[in-house]
């Protein structure tokens, strides 16, 4: 089960590609079963949220958190949120020379990675991570 819910209203979320993308990314990593929620959020709501769970209090564009047992935590199995702020999204696009879309889906797919146990903690695990992403993005 993918759900979708917009809890911000100054950038249109495209939730067909989103749903999309997600399905994409649990067929790439054999998950069978299992629920993602996704939730957009304005700045003020993701900075609070940063600063409550990671001490950071800055707005930051993708947090995951993996809901699920620590006997629950195979391949196979999914529960977890992803918060994306669109505006971090809006602002970050023109650097990498992508649309708003483009970016927004990228964080999606971050956050769905990090759930599935993917870090980017170190050079060699982001460009894996990275890669993993490009793939993705560029088989829809």
């Amino acid at each position: 089960m993918i759900e979708v819910n917009n809890l911000q209203r100054q950038h249109r979320i495209p939730t067909q590609q989103v749903r999309q993308v997600v399905r994409r990314v649990l067929r790439r990593c054999a998950v069978q079963r299992g629920a993602v929620s996704l939730v957009f959020v304005g700045e003020q709501r993701m900075r609070w949220l940063n600063g409550r769970f990671h001490q950071r209090r800055r707005v930051t564009d993708v947090l995951a958190f993996d809901l699920r047992w620590p006997w629950q935590r195979q391949a196979t199995f999914l529960l977890g949120d992803v918060i994306v702020a669109p505006a971090v999204a809006v602002r970050r696009a023109p650097t990498y020379r992508h649309s708003y879309r483009r970016e927004l889906l990228t964080y999606v797919v971050h956050g769905v990675l990090h759930l599935l146990g993917y870090r980017d903690a170190t050079p060699r695990q982001r460009q894996q991570m990275e890669r993993l992403q490009r793939r993705i993005l560029a088989a829809g």
